[in-house]
């Protein structure tokens, strides 16, 4: 053994140290799992830690031990939503695409965030929109509907759009997806079956809209 290879005992603390981290995140995120679909089930009214607790099969105590409070577990819930959101729009967001296209794949990547993650998205979007104002992630919001108006724009120079306002235009087809999910994802009779028929519906409207604002 040289001098700067791990000793036995080291090498066995090691793996005990990585044996209990890797333990505390299985923990963490069987309460997330846990607190998103109670969410998802009750809302705002009727999510509790307790709740949460008894979802994941975890005493109350231990909650606290990952959790400081209710509203700490639903802002992880939204930030970790808002994480696979811009990954999602960034993805669709491809320089590769003509402007037309693009803003149509930001739109249906926009719906599918939505209909594939409906507990997050309404935390982030509807019941706790004071976690999208906070400060940690007012500026990625922002700059996420900076992205639409730049497409917005590229498509307006590009001669495809008539020329609009681009405020208003980028406002009005957030409010459109917006209302378009919300309306999905809030009713009682969400299902698979019910996602795929909005994705399909969506997805057509959404091409209206588009081909509303070519030019000519």
């Amino acid at each position: 053994m040289t001098k700067d290879e791990p000793t036995r005992e080291e090498r066995i603390r090691r793996k005990s140290r990585k044996r209990r981290e890797d333990e505390k995140q299985e923990v963490r995120q069987a309460i997330l799992s846990a607190a998103t679909a109670l969410f998802l089930k009750l809302g705002t009214e009727g999510f509790s830690l307790r709740g949460v607790a008894e979802e994941a099969g975890y005493s109350p105590g231990t909650i606290y031990l990952y959790f400081e409070n209710k509203d700490d577990l639903l802002y992880t819930v939204a930030d970790e939503g808002f994480q696979r959101f811009l990954i999602m729009l960034h993805d669709a967001a491809s320089d590769n695409l003509e402007p037309i296209d693009q803003l149509r794949q930001m739109a249906n990547a926009y719906v599918s965030f939505g209909l594939d993650y409906p507990a997050h998205y309404r935390v982030m979007f509807i019941d706790r929109t004071d976690f999208i104002a906070s400060d940690e992630r007012a500026q990625d919001w922002q700059a996420t509907l900076q992205a639409l108006r730049d497409t917005v724009q590229k498509a307006i120079d590009s001669g495809d759009f008539q020329p609009v306002d681009v405020a208003a235009t980028s406002d009005a087809l957030w409010a459109f997806l917006h209302g378009a999910v919300s309306l999905a994802i809030t009713m009682q009779s969400f299902d698979a079956e019910r996602r795929a028929s909005m994705l399909s519906m969506t997805h057509q409207l959404i091409d209206t809209l588009v081909d509303g604002l070519r030019k000519g």
